[in-house]
């Protein structure tokens, strides 16, 4: 299983653009999770991560990006979805002290990014900690 996540990984570093690659000075062992429109990196040396949504490049510690994901899943997309009127969602980030604009859409692949990106970020914890236990 790990193997394939790494061959994922590799696979979606390869469909990235050079330019976002090159401004960003991302290495192929820093991609944390990829969807359609939107990556996360994790920067070491920085101690951050950079959100890649829709050509932006957006740096947090990782409490921005913690605080970010409990924003977005406090958005209830039932009823943004329902809604007479727009259709998206504004959430402040005083880390970064800007405010952003969702769809609908937006929304939804943001969720989705920032659960895959936990998800990946949890199973390399218990990676670590496993090999940790086993070689010490």
């Amino acid at each position: 299983m790990l193997q394939e996540i790494s061959e994922k990984g590799q696979k979606a570093l390869q469909e990235m653009p050079e330019s976002v690659i090159e401004m960003v000075g991302i290495s192929e062992d820093q991609l944390v999770y990829k969807s359609n429109a939107c990556s996360i990196h994790q920067d070491d040396d920085l101690g951050c991560f950079q959100l890649q949504f829709y050509g932006e490049i957006l740096t947090l510690k990782l409490c921005g990006l913690i605080n970010l994901r409990k924003k977005i899943d406090a958005i209830n997309t039932a009823d943004l979805l329902l809604a007479e009127g727009s259709d998206c969602a504004l959430v402040y980030l005083a880390e970064v002290d800007r405010f952003f604009l969702f769809s609908l859409q937006q929304t939804l692949e943001l969720k989705s990014l920032l659960q895959g990106a936990f998800v990946m970020l949890h199973i390399n914890s218990i990676i670590h900690e496993y090999t940790i236990r086993k070689f010490s």
